[in-house]
């Protein structure tokens, strides 16, 4: 056996505790929504001897599923395009127009990373612009929260995109629309995609958020159904699990159908600049 294959025998062995303790809670979550009152309070990994898929039905009647479903991928579809395409464009002019006015702007982004959000604030202006309860004001404030990641993982990827494809587009005649999105947007499907699966991830599971802006039960998004489920059930584990997989179930699926870009898009442009 050579040494390749065998550190890559070594590297899966080693992987298999890290996969087991990643699965184990949602294995639990799955085993213990489909038992009754009783079984679920244990909140052990024994698979129930009789499943009770009513759970799901029931929690779907009354905690609203379908609306706060809703609500959700509004919040989240329009929060996700808009960080694309305006991080997008913000990370081309920060990488393309090299100046003092740009580092300043990265420097900006950058700030927005690492300085904490205070809400209070936040939802003072939402009050005085009328925004409160409100899907709008909900997606404002996630695009807020997540455009500086977005363009930073965007700099770093226009690194790896050659220049000369900028300057021949130019050359040809090509206006500054019609050069980004028609040439470069193209080329950052992997960045792109890792981006989208991040940010939809980030507004999906926004708990913080939700509890300041949707106050009304026909505003409250699919998170905001777990805490106000567990306050109205909370002896009834059961129902409270089957309400975190309703929760759970879309973004795990966003993950599954784009995981194989997560990683390319991640590590291309890490090694440039």
């Amino acid at each position: 056996m050579n040494v390749s294959k065998w550190r890559k025998i070594r590297f899966h062995l080693m992987a298999i505790p890290f996969c087991f303790l990643i699965l184990i809670p949602f294995y639990s979550l799955v085993v213990n929504s489909l038992k009754d009152k009783a079984g679920a309070a244990q909140m052990d990994l024994s698979f129930p001897f009789k499943m009770h898929v009513e759970n799901f039905s029931t929690v779907y009647r009354e905690a609203h599923i379908l609306r706060a479903l809703n609500n959700s991928l509004i919040i989240t579809g329009c929060a996700v395009v808009f960080i694309i395409l305006f991080s997008s464009m913000t990370a081309y002019v920060i990488e393309r127009r090299k100046s003092k006015t740009t580092n300043v702007l990265m420097g900006i982004v950058l700030l927005g990373m690492t300085v904490p959000v205070f809400m209070v604030p936040t939802y003072m202006i939402a009050k005085h612009l009328h925004l409160t309860d409100s899907l709008l004001a909900m997606i404002f404030v996630s695009i807020a929260l997540n455009f500086p990641y977005a363009v930073f993982l965007y700099t770093g990827f226009f690194k790896t995109i050659p220049r000369e494809i900028d300057e021949s587009a130019i050359i040809d005649g090509t206006g500054p629309y019609v050069l980004f999105f028609k040439i470069i947007f193209p080329l950052l499907l992997p960045v792109t995609v890792t981006n989208v699966i991040i940010q939809f991830l980030a507004v999906w599971n926004d708990f913080g958020t939700a509890v300041y802006f949707l106050n009304t039960p026909e505003k409250q998004n699919l998170v905001m159904t777990t805490f106000l489920f567990f306050g109205a059930h909370a002896a009834d584990w059961n129902l409270v699990f089957a309400d975190l997989v309703f929760v759970s179930l879309p973004a795990l699926i966003v993950y599954i159908v784009l995981r194989r870009f997560v990683i390319s898009g991640l590590t291309t442009g890490a090694v440039k600049g």
